[in-house]
């Protein structure tokens, strides 16, 4: 049986615009009885979530562009999945004179690069490529949420090289020299340190990724540290802050 407060998701491909949900989300919040104590946040048209106070927790819609087709992902709790299906509803049958809005389940696979928010990007992460690499833990994925910070790509890069770091101080050459600078950041122990409980012990994050976004005044900080026991990096906190 799923948690009620456990993450959970619904991909799929749209005709709607940013625009149209920023439009519709407000009326359908208004006309449905079920999300009367609810409202919209939309952060500079960066973040659009819906809040509650009878929520198990906000509800993201993260849209996007991919090979020329629109996708929408919708993050939320399990606990509020009715209310998340009373929307997509709402959405599918919404008309706009002679156009009409459309949702369907998406079918073909988009790559991890493709998708957008950092909590949908860290829970791809679960699957290949890097799980024989890495450990995201639920903690990591929740702090994930209340990040704006969008740039799979330099994520994902980074991310590789904190898998290739063993490889590359063992080998060194050009490869291990061009990259110095990154890994001694990467292997950095911090004080004070985020501690997390992880598989029933305490866990101390002492090592950081930082990434700045190369448009935005804002740096990404994951919060991860080498586990023994496990032979992965674990990566246990998310947060985001000023450059």
């Amino acid at each position: 049986m799923k948690h009620p407060y456990q993450l959970s998701h619904r991909e799929l491909g749209t005709s709607l615009t940013a625009a149209d949900l920023r439009r519709l989300l407000p009326q359908i919040i208004t006309a449905e009885p079920v999300l009367n104590d609810c409202w919209m946040v939309d952060d500079a048209g960066r973040t659009l979530a819906i809040h509650g106070l009878d929520l198990h927790g906000s509800i993201h819609f993260i849209h996007y562009t991919w090979e020329g087709k629109l996708y929408l992902t919708i993050e939320f709790r399990q606990g509020d999945q009715a209310k998340v299906m009373r929307i997509i509803e709402e959405l599918a049958i919404s008309g706009d004179g002679e156009k009409e809005l459309s949702l369907w389940p998406r079918a073909e696979k988009i790559p991890v690069r493709a998708t957008c928010g950092v909590a949908s990007f860290l829970q791809e992460l679960r699957k290949d490529p890097f799980k024989d690499h890495l450990i995201v833990t639920g903690s990591a994925i929740e702090s994930a949420r209340e990040c704006t910070w969008e740039g799979d790509d330099l994520l994902l890069e980074d991310l590789y090289l904190l898998t290739e770091i063993p490889a590359l101080l063992k080998n060194g050459g050009w490869n291990a020299a061009m990259h110095q600078t990154r890994i001694e950041q990467l292997c950095r122990v911090w004080p004070e340190p985020k501690v997390i409980s992880f598989r029933g012990r305490k866990l101390a994050l002492s090592r950081r990724m930082y990434i700045p976004h190369p448009e935005f005044d804002n740096v990404l900080c994951l919060h991860f540290t080498y586990d023994v026991a496990s032979g992965k990096h674990v990566i246990g906190y998310v947060e985001e802050g000023g450059k």
